[in-house]
């Protein structure tokens, strides 16, 4: 309950930062195209970025204290399916599994493209429309099998995020808020 009130609080504070009209979607629904947070681990409040705030393609995308600035803000862009894109706004480049479908992948930013290693399928753990933790399931090569996953459940600032097989673990639950 006080993970959900946390959540709940910061999406209140995000929306009115940014001036994002709530009342034009469902509560805890995302309007497409809009911005949001993507962290880990509610309370330290980890957020992915890429490191140092770069803009190069095949920069390491890793966990830093959350900020809620640009280079912390990733745009879904729907592909179809339940299946999307997650696309940095500072530096419109991708979040990409640099490799294949296997547990230890390092997860960069790529330029945005067709290929499977970044396709993304966010899965809400819980009903409702005000679910905000997710597993994010790693489409490459096609494959359900791996999720976005933080090595070792490591709390660890600026240490790079990977996929590894689904586990339903502490390290493959994920936040979105608008």
């Amino acid at each position: 309950m006080i993970r959900r009130h946390i959540v709940s609080s910061l999406l209140a504070l995000v929306t009115a930062a940014a001036g994002i009209l709530a009342a034009a979607a469902p509560a805890g629904a995302v309007p497409p195209g809009s911005p949001i947070f993507v962290f880990f681990e509610d309370l330290n409040r980890l957020c992915i970025q890429p490191y140092g705030g770069s803009v190069d393609a095949g920069t390491a995308v890793v966990l830093e204290p959350c900020h809620e600035s640009a280079v912390q803000s990733w745009v879904r862009d729907d592909l179809g399916g339940g299946v999307v894109h997650y696309r940095n706004v500072n530096s419109n480049l991708c979040l990409d599994a640099f490799g294949p479908a296997a547990t230890g992948t390092p997860v960069i930013q790529w330029p945005c493209n067709n290929i499977s290693n970044e396709r993304w399928q966010p899965i809400n753990l819980h009903d409702g429309p005000d679910d905000f933790d997710k597993k994010i399931v790693s489409r490459v090569s096609g494959t359900s099998s791996y999720c976005l996953d933080v090595p070792w459940y490591q709390e660890v600032v600026g240490l790079q995020i990977q996929i590894a097989r689904c586990n339903g673990t502490g390290a493959q639950i994920w936040y979105e808020y608008a």
